[in-house]
């Protein structure tokens, strides 16, 4: 599911949050790590990482998942 790897990402991280690019980035590393040790992560087509991702923050939601404004990109915290 991507919220969990959303998820994790968010609370391994430490600072001020993580730019959209970079939690793209670091969102395809877990995927590619977790299925070379033999886990599963669920395949969503042919739909395109970045709104993968966008679906899976509205899932998370504003409860769970800050954005710090006024920077060049969204920037996402837990």
């Amino acid at each position: 599911m991507p919220t969990a790897l959303i998820g994790t990402i968010l609370l391994t991280l430490r600072g001020r949050g993580v730019g959209k690019t970079e939690l793209e980035t670091r969102v395809q590393w877990l995927t590619d790590r977790v299925r070379a040790k033999g886990g599963r992560v669920a395949h969503f087509g042919n739909a395109p990482l970045s709104e993968i991702i966008e679906r899976g923050l509205e899932v998370l939601g504003k409860d769970l998942v800050g954005v710090v404004g006024g920077l060049p990109e969204p920037t996402y915290f837990a």
